[in-house]
Order: C-alpha cells, then structure tokens, then sequence
C-alpha cells in the first residue's frame, strides 16, 4: 500500500507515489526518529516526519533527496548493529 498525495506545480495537478511510510512501516513505531533526525542529521524532528510522511512543505510533497535517502539507509544499519552488539552483550 502505497500513499498517493496529490500536487500541483504549473498549474498542473498530478499524484506522486509516496512509499517511504510503507517501506519504514515494520520498524516506523519502534525508532525514535526525532532522535535519528538530531544525531544522524543534525535536523528537527519536523523535518524526519515531513519527509516521511510526504507532508506538503511550500506547496509540494517533502521528500528525501538521494543523499538523504543514502544517509537514512547507513543510520539504520548503525542503528542494528548497535542493537546486535547491546543484544550480543547480554
């Protein structure tokens, strides 16, 4: 299940498919992405959730660039090996 936000840019209404919720959806409840957003990259936590939830910001759909998108990845495997290890220290 994808989400589809509506847009408008020159006048011309077009949906965009938004899937970063439903990629992010089996572990969207267990991260604490404002914390993500601070120590990964040095952002509000406003600006995690607008980006995740494609929330319109100036009249458009926010999104991760490319970059974005590599950054969030290597957070989340720093974040799982960190767990691995605290899971390892048990």
């Amino acid at each position: 299940m994808t989400n589809q936000r509506p847009s408008h840019i020159g006048g011309r209404a077009f949906s965009i498919k938004y899937d970063m919720i439903e990629k992010l959806k089996d572990i969207a409840l267990l991260v604490k992405w404002a914390n993500i957003s601070k120590e990964y990259f040095g952002k509000s936590s406003s600006w995690i959730y607008q980006r995740i939830s494609g929330y319109d910001v100036n009249g458009k759909p926010a999104q991760f660039t490319e970059a974005e998108k590599a950054q969030l990845r290597e957070a989340l495997h720093d974040l799982a090996r960190r767990i691995d290890s605290a899971a390892d220290s048990i």
